[in-house]
């Protein structure tokens, strides 16, 4: 399924109206590598949630009223993986 959606937002990116977002999305991709970078030469862990946004942007429980934002249920998955994330950390440090 997460495949499927990823074929439908690249089809998206190429289409007409994708294209003219191209340029955003490239900069977005650019700030993310460049704060992973900042984040592990600083020893800290990155936690990438701009991959879950844009596989769940499609799908209308995950996209607030103004059709931007993220919505609850995308906040929520995030939290779930910072959680993951330092439970990891715990239970590595034991």
């Amino acid at each position: 399924e997460e495949k499927k959606e990823g074929l439908q937002y690249e089809r998206w990116l190429k289409s007409g109206v994708g294209k003219g977002i191209q340029k955003i999305v490239q900069e977005i991709d650019d700030y993310n590598n460049a704060c992973k970078e900042i984040a592990l030469a600083h020893h800290c862990h990155f936690i990438d949630i701009t991959t879950s946004q844009r596989a769940d942007s499609h799908l209308e429980d995950f996209i607030a009223e103004d059709k931007l934002h993220p919505s609850g249920k995308e906040y929520a998955k995030w939290a779930g993986r910072l959680f993951e994330g330092i439970v990891n950390l715990i239970e590595s440090a034991v």
